[in-house]
């Protein structure tokens, strides 16, 4: 238990970085590990790009059901 809430406290910084990668970028590859592991800043992922963020216009579906929208009434059964 020591030695790894020792090793806890001691990267914390990775940790956090490793935090604020997934929240931008979802999910993070080799290559972000690397830089994590290193205390280096984290690269953008391969084939990232600006419209990939969050925080963009949904998607029509997924503004319909934001907003509640049910849609349309099913047909009635003949």
């Amino acid at each position: 238990y020591d030695r790894s809430r020792q090793l806890l406290v001691d990267n914390r910084d990775i940790l956090d970085n490793m935090a604020k990668a997934l929240m931008q970028y979802e999910t993070i590859d080799s290559e972000q590990i690397d830089d994590l592991m290193a205390r280096r800043e984290v690269r953008t992922p391969r084939g990232w790009n600006d419209s990939d963020k969050s925080g963009g216009t949904p998607a029509p579906a997924a503004a319909d059901e934001a907003a509640g929208s049910m849609g349309t009434p099913a047909p009635d059964a003949v």
